[in-house]
């Protein structure tokens, strides 16, 4: 099982999320075999050092943002927490490639479904309705447009595509 390396306070929901990813057997085998479906299509590695690097990269990029006062969108228009805009990026990365574990082409279009059906899972009770609908929702948005062909209509997905 690989360890993200990523800081959160004890009890926040970031700190929940990162245990849940480093824990669980389905997301970390999701990783392996995108890793696999990578070196057979020949391009870069999309494992679980890829996740854990662009996790690190995207935290980062949220935290220079926020401190230069610019608000995530689950802050702006869902009234929630810097902390849960934090869940979101983190997420997306970790959730954006796993249709990979299928195919290269059109991975975004796969890694929704898959990114959906695991959240449904294994957010609860982290979060409950009517916020888990909306962390879904804006995680599965960030996963589908990290493709360079879709629009980011969110920070949280700006941060997960150029991470």
């Amino acid at each position: 099982m690989i360890k993200l390396g990523i800081d959160a306070p004890h009890g926040s929901r970031t700190s929940q999320v990162v245990q849940v990813l480093e824990t669980d057997i389905e997301i970390q085998t999701l990783w392996y075999m995108a890793n696999r479906t990578s070196k057979r299509a020949a391009v870069n590695d999309h494992g679980p050092i890829h996740v854990r690097t662009v996790m690190h990269h995207g935290d980062n990029l949220l935290r220079f943002l926020m401190e230069a006062g610019i608000q995530p969108n689950s802050v702006v228009d869902h009234a929630m927490t810097a902390d849960d805009a934090r869940v979101v990026v983190l997420l997306g990365l970790a959730l954006h490639d796993v249709g990979m574990s299928i195919h290269r082409d059109r991975h975004e279009l796969l890694s929704v479904p898959i990114a959906l059906d695991w959240l449904r899972r294994k957010l609860p009770p982290i979060y409950v309705e009517p916020q888990l609908t909306v962390i879904i929702s804006e995680v599965c948005h960030a996963v589908l447009a990290h493709n360079v062909n879709e629009r980011t209509l969110t920070l949280e997905a700006g941060i997960v595509k150029v991470a």
